[in-house]
């Protein structure tokens, strides 16, 4: 298995199911080998072997726990468009230094799994993201191996509203032409993918994700009825949605001048982050939003417990495992029609994610309704116990046997 990101070295959702994933499938006796960006971070796993690839002196000195901890710090303006094979085969005969640093990984990469697999004969190379794609593809054409792509967001996703960058989506559509078989983490993703980056559909499995629900349950939840906590979680980047948060607190704000007890917290990192404090300042609601930074993951659970409402604005969202968190949690959940985690997840409350007025009502219809926010908590906590890594990983294997099979 090929990714970015690994908990503690991780930035969302993509860490999150790395981690939860290989665990489901090493406890069903399959040997992994997990590449990623060689860091200080230790990386606790009793069946699993990491192998970290060296990809630049800054982010292998990044430290656990601390706030400046970003795998991506950087990525976007070091990475070369991959187009063709033709392309990759030239960048593996270019001397590393004359390469953006993300083409010299992927070169170092493949030679890494190409190394390994003489002694370890890997039967598939699973890549989870984008900014491996060359790597494992060029390993698995080298070994004759077939390579499995997870896509968890697409450049679709990522640029929001803006024009999407042309560097990563030439690595895309290339990864979408050359893997043997892509799992999408959701349909939304999957017609994307098909669509929009040329790939075959009779390719494209759809797998979603899940969620450690005992994780989250164990904590007991401790609402504020005289000040309520409206929450977003997550990377605080243009695809998420956060400026649609703020202006719709700007809106229920607005109504409740007499008494403006409710709070509002954005918490997580991002490009966006101190863009969006300011923009708080302009709305002249900051007094009444809280910017907490990184959250640990020892500190996830209470953060989520402390919420009467969670909302999830996003623009495009492929999944969303916040989601699942956060209703694992027993937090009442609003979130964008166009989050993926919406086609699973029922004991939600939905809305389009440039409604602010929509936005806000349905904050203020949930935090005025004890009860509904009682059922939507009983039920969505019923739900997502069933949505386990077990399950997940099992359909994983499934996609592997397809490839196997024909491979």
């Amino acid at each position: 298995m090929v990714g970015w990101e690994f908990p503690p070295f991780m930035s969302g959702g993509l860490g999150v199911h790395c981690l939860y994933l290989t665990r489901a499938l090493a406890s069903r006796g399959i040997e992994i080998d997990f590449y990623l960006p060689q860091n200080s971070c230790s990386h606790a796993h009793k069946q699993m072997r990491f192998i970290q690839v060296y990809y630049d002196v800054e982010q292998r000195s990044m430290h656990e726990n601390t706030e400046r901890l970003n795998p991506y710090l950087g990525v976007g303006v070091e990475t070369s468009a991959i187009e063709n094979e033709k392309t990759v085969e030239t960048h593996w005969r270019t001397p590393l230094k004359k390469l953006k640093k993300v083409a010299a990984y992927n070169i170092r990469l493949a030679k890494k799994i190409i190394e390994n697999h003489e002694t370890r004969e890997y039967d598939l190379i699973h890549a989870q993201g984008n900014y491996v794609a060359e790597g494992t593809w060029l390993a698995g054409r080298k070994t004759k191996t077939p390579v499995v792509w997870t896509v968890h967001s697409t450049i679709f996703d990522q640029c929001g509203e803006a024009k999407p960058d042309e560097r990563l989506l030439s690595t895309e559509r290339f990864a979408a032409r050359n893997a043997d078989k892509i799992i999408a983490v959701s349909k939304h993703t999957q017609n994307t993918v098909v669509r929009k980056l040329g790939a075959k559909k009779s390719k494209v499995s759809v797998v979603y994700n899940a969620v450690d629900a005992q994780r989250f349950e164990n904590k007991a939840r401790h609402e504020n009825p005289r000040h309520p906590v409206v929450l977003f979680h997550g990377r605080i980047a243009a695809q998420k949605g956060p400026k649609y948060f703020l202006l719709a607190a700007k809106k229920i704000l607005e109504k409740n001048k007499p008494n403006k007890r409710i709070r509002f917290v954005m918490s997580g990192k991002g490009e966006l982050r101190n863009q969006m404090i300011e923009f708080a300042h302009e709305l002249k609601i900051k007094r009444f939003v809280d910017f907490p930074g990184f959250v640990p993951n020892s500190k996830l659970t209470e953060l989520y417990a402390g919420a009467e409402v969670f909302v999830f604005p996003s623009i495009s969202e492929p999944f969303g495992i916040t989601v699942l968190e956060a209703m694992a949690a027993g937090t009442p959940t609003i979130v964008s029609k166009t989050s993926g985690v919406s086609e699973v997840a029922k004991n939600i409350v939905t809305v389009d994610y440039w409604d602010v007025d929509g936005i806000a009502d349905k904050i203020t219809g949930l935090i005025n309704n004890p009860s509904k926010r009682r059922g939507l908590s009983e039920r969505g906590l019923a739900e997502v116990k069933a949505m386990t890594w077990d399950g997940i990983a099992e359909k994983t294997v499934k996609v592997y046997e397809s490839v196997l099979k024909h491979s």
